[in-house]
């Protein structure tokens, strides 16, 4: 592998337990876009020669792309890529670290509000009402994708911006905020591993300030609590009416 790339973010991405969607072959095009990028933030490169380097097929690339790619689009959220056409150039591939599953955390320092914290937005993300289906409208889907290590990952980052000097509260209200506004909510959507961005946090924090200063916060995080035992009694009163369905048919 080459020296430019980032070697310790893909050796953390090989070891880390991924979702169970994600196949070999996207696997192995994040491997290739990591070395194609170097230490650069983003490459452009043709389909083909990218489909050259996995030993694969242009249609199975395309594929692996279509998986990596945005929440939007059901995606995974680990490429972004940026269409070449109007330029009349290959596309523009951005690998995005901060999303990159990762092996789960060992850090005897992580602090209970940590732990709290990641369960909080866990719940937060549960209490979201589903969405239609882009293949089946029929069907509802999950808001979000939980990625198997989110405890641990998801305390880390709270870890993280717990030692930057925000207390619990206020990370609290940014999480929030998160899922109110358009395009950060198809993120958050994600988990908290994708608001982990310089650009995201500071529009997140602004935000929050603002509230904290204008006392909306209460008003945020009494609906936040309300939404997630709303979620939680109706999850208990399915459990209750599958067993008495059961006890029926026996």
């Amino acid at each position: 592998m080459d020296k430019s790339i980032n070697f310790s973010t893909f050796l953390k991405f090989v070891d880390a337990p991924k979702p169970e969607i994600m196949t070999p072959i996207s696997i192995l095009v994040v491997e290739q876009l990591l070395r194609a990028c170097g230490t650069k933030p983003r490459v452009s490169i043709s389909m083909r020669r990218l489909a050259e380097r996995c030993n694969a097929s242009v249609g199975a690339i395309q594929d692996a792309i279509s998986l990596l790619g945005s929440p939007k689009h059901g995606g995974l959220g680990y490429v972004t890529v940026t269409s070449g056409k109007t330029r009349k150039s290959c596309s523009t591939y951005t690998v995005d670290l901060a999303s990159l599953p990762r092996p789960s955390s060992t850090d005897k320092n992580i602090s209970n509000e940590a732990h709290n914290l990641a369960q909080f937005f866990f719940d937060l993300l549960g209490a979201q009402p589903k969405q239609s289906s882009k293949k089946n409208p029929k069907w509802m889907v999950k808001f979000h994708r939980t990625q198997k290590d989110w405890k641990s990952h998801w305390a880390y980052i709270a870890q993280k911006w717990l030692n930057e000097g925000y207390d619990e509260e206020h990370i609290k209200i940014q999480l929030c905020i998160a899922l109110e506004q358009e395009p950060i909510r198809n993120q958050a959507r994600m988990g908290m591993q994708a608001l982990n961005k310089p650009h995201i946090l500071r529009k997140l924090r602004e935000e929050a300030d603002r509230r904290l200063q204008n006392e909306d916060s209460v008003l945020v995080l009494e609906e936040a609590e309300a939404r997630i035992s709303v979620s939680e009694a109706v999850a208990k009163l399915s459990d209750i009416s599958k067993k008495t369905a059961a006890k029926v048919r026996i």
